[in-house]
């Protein structure tokens, strides 16, 4: 009892903590996943604001060439010899650009090209872009998109953006790769075809390459910036690192690290305190054309300080829960312990008593019955009644002996300390006794008993275990069956097997009630036991005593009446 105790008061303490763990931990990963898609999200806004400002190098770019540009695109239809010259002395002293090219209607590269007196950069030119004009890639490209106006990028914006890295393809190898970012512009008010710009990149060798076109019916110029120029008007545009170093002494959240890559993995530049360790980044964030092959990575502890906070709080609920659990299970077993000490202290006590009780018991059957005799000796028939006072007095010692042999044998039943002594002994004779000590009290209640006896063969039984089952079974058709008129007590061996029937003819054990009338302190709620009195000991310490001794004791329903079959295993064939 005690072990299951135990193993209870356990379970009731580490079965609610396991399952505050598993919830726990489950609510700590769906926190993690949820404050890392929003962490996700604060950075990747972040780095589209800061893609959004180099896109306005390209904006600012865009609006300066077309002002610088105007006199040239106004007197390219009328005067190519003074365009040509005006392109060259733009190139020469611009200080956005590299170089400036000029393409007829058709595509055909006007300038410069292989016919005219070419300088130093002019060659270099050529020879690093001659594959744009030779395949027509360029002009188709302008072409196309000239054509469609659906293929203007927006703006960069967080839920643009989003569509845009979802659709983007993987980088495509360096030679082949190229971006557009058409956009309408109306630089003169006052043409009714106003032209296309955009921006168009290429690679030339691993330095990627921009060129500003503005495309019109008549001719194309294109404007190839100075890749360095820009690099460090790009660079000028983000955050410096002594700016992020200040702002990390002031704040706990500032232990990032951004950087700018090129197509080739290379750092362009980067800004933020966090040390990489070889670990890998965040956020991978592709950038719009026409930066179209750069990207920008994120480095920092990301949610981190969020999951020890986090796992701090759910071992803690955990430890304060199990301490709560364990203290009450702890309480709950004292309480049980002195509950069973109590029960303890009450059994012995009336162990005790009734051992008290058992001594004086007998001297006063043991005078009674003396006395009884010397009066049936006197023949004095004047003390009749003095002889019905006696009789009563010894059937209700004896009924009183046999209540507190009940009560000493269920307290050592409890105990486990009930020790059998079988002897050879017919079984027959001990019934007989018994049913001998009975018949004066059944007669009064004209209760007949039928006997069939047929255990007359030597066994090794207890003797006070059969007589005190048979006093139990005999004593509870005296209380609750007399009415039914008769007993009936039958007796046989089968190997090695005393097996005994009890069976009156009462009313019987309702189905609802036949599998509690074994239990200890049971009482049937009917008017059978109404004003019987009655411990509730009697079946359960008989089928106890049964068992004890090698058999069982059970009901059998019987019509009319109840019958209990009782069986004990000769000692003998155990041992």
């Amino acid at each position: 009892m005690k072990t299951k105790l135990i193993i209870a008061l356990l379970l009731l303490t580490l079965l609610p903590v396991g399952l505050a763990i598993g919830f726990g931990q489950n609510w700590l990963t769906s926190s993690q996943s949820n404050y890392q898609n929003q962490f996700k999200q604060l950075v990747s806004d972040k780095l589209i604001n800061h893609e959004t400002t180099l896109q306005q190098v390209f904006e600012n770019y865009r609006e300066q060439l077309l002002a610088d540009t105007e006199e040239l695109r106004a007197q390219a239809a009328s005067s190519p010899r003074e365009t040509v010259a005006e392109a060259r002395k733009l190139s020469r002293l611009h200080p956005l650009l590299r170089q400036v090219a000029w393409l007829d209607k058709e595509g055909e590269l006007f300038f410069p090209n292989q016919r005219l007196d070419l300088s130093a950069g002019e060659s270099a030119f050529l020879e690093r872009s001659n594959h744009l004009w030779q395949s027509g890639e360029f002009f188709q490209s302008l072409k196309s998109l000239a054509n469609d106006d659906t293929s203007l990028l927006p703006s960069p914006t967080p839920s643009t953006r989003v569509l845009y890295q979802a659709q983007r393809k993987p980088h495509a190898e360096m030679a082949a790769e190229a971006s557009y970012a058409p956009s309408a512009d109306t630089s003169t008010t006052n043409d009714l075809n106003p032209p296309k710009t955009g921006w168009y990149s290429y690679y030339a060798g691993s330095t990627l390459r921009h060129i500003f076109y503005i495309h019109s019916p008549q001719n194309t110029f294109a404007l190839e910036l100075n890749s360095a120029r820009l690099k460090a008007a790009l660079i000028a545009t983000l955050p410096s690192s002594a700016g992020i170093e200040a702002l990390a002494k002031n704040s706990s959240n500032a232990n990032f690290r951004i950087q700018l890559l090129d197509s080739q993995n290379r750092v362009i530049y980067q800004w933020g305190n966090f040390v990489i360790d070889n670990g890998s980044p965040l956020l991978n964030y592709s950038l719009a054309a026409p930066l179209g092959s750069w990207k920008m990575v994120y480095y920092g502890e990301g949610t981190q300080s969020v999951s020890k906070t986090q796992t701090t709080f759910l071992w803690s609920f955990t430890a304060l829960l199990f301490n709560i659990l364990a203290g009450l299970s702890w309480y709950l077993y004292r309480e049980h312990q002195r509950e069973l000490r109590l029960s303890e202290q009450r059994v012995s006590f009336v162990n005790q008593i009734s051992h008290e009780l058992k001594t004086p018991l007998t001297n006063v059957r043991m005078y009674a019955e003396l006395a009884q005799q010397d009066l049936a000796e006197s023949g004095d028939t004047e003390q009749a009644t003095s002889l019905g006072y006696l009789k009563i007095i010894t059937e209700e010692s004896e009924r009183l002996s046999r209540l507190i042999n009940n009560v000493l044998s269920f307290s050592r039943q409890q105990k486990q300390s009930n020790t059998l002594y079988p002897t050879e002994q017919q079984p027959d004779s001990i019934i007989q006794s018994v049913l001998e000590t009975f018949r004066p009290s059944l007669a009064s209640k004209n209760v007949i008993c039928e006997t069939n006896l047929q255990a007359s063969s030597p066994l090794f039984i207890d003797s006070d275990t059969l007589e005190q089952v048979l006093i139990n079974l005999i004593s509870n058709v005296e209380k609750y069956a007399a009415y039914g008129g008769k007993l009936e007590v039958n007796s046989l061996i089968s190997d090695n097997t005393l097996e005994l029937r009890v069976r009156d003819y009462g009313d019987g054990i309702a189905k609802d009630q036949q599998s509690k009338i074994f239990e200890a302190f049971y009482r049937s709620s009917n008017k059978l036991t109404e004003g019987v009195s009655g411990s509730g000991i009697g079946l359960n310490l008989a089928r106890s005593l049964c068992r004890q001794h090698g058999g069982d004791l059970y009901y059998q329903g019987a019509k009319p009446g109840a019958e209990f079959i009782a069986s004990f295993r000769s000692q003998e064939i155990i041992s």
